[in-house]
């Protein structure tokens, strides 16, 4: 019994490894990569200043680009979330950190568009407002260079 606690224990230790990555000058920003055969998965959690993004990718291959999402859902709490396509990422290792090469957008969603109850961000001083955005658009291409953290 305890031999094939070893094995099993050692089987998902090879399968399940994940790295952690992060831009010490950016708090608030991260890169997590989930090893699959050869390739990865990728979830990075960034700030644009106004509000929180998250990004995950497709299964892809080191070094090409990768189709990338997020989540969108038409109302709040989140009913009938879906992933939708926001572009591209590149990973390319570097040594011991990662080089994170993107190209994303992301539409706008006005409270307008949202069914109710409508969330905290369409409400103001009178209640609720549906001429307030609920998300921001965000239109991005760039490079960043990460550190690994914890692998």
């Amino acid at each position: 019994m305890c031999r094939l606690t070893i094995i099993f224990c050692a089987l998902i230790a090879g399968i399940a490894h994940a790295q952690h990555y992060y831009q010490p000058d950016q708090p608030g920003h991260g890169l997590t990569v989930q090893s699959v055969g050869s390739g990865y998965v990728a979830q990075w959690h960034t700030h644009d200043g106004d509000q929180q993004r998250w990004f995950i990718s497709d299964v892809c291959a080191y070094g090409e680009p990768c189709p990338a999402y997020a989540v969108r859902a038409s109302g709040f709490p989140a009913v009938n979330a879906s992933l939708i396509d926001v572009g591209t990422i590149t990973l390319i290792p570097d040594g011991d950190g990662v080089i994170l090469d993107y190209d994303l957008s992301v539409r706008e969603i006005g409270c307008w568009t949202l069914p109710g109850p409508l969330p905290p961000q369409c409400r103001d001083d009178d209640g609720p407002n549906r001429s307030l955005v609920y998300q921001q658009g965000f239109d991005a291409s760039g490079t960043v260079s990460l550190e690994l953290l914890v692998d």
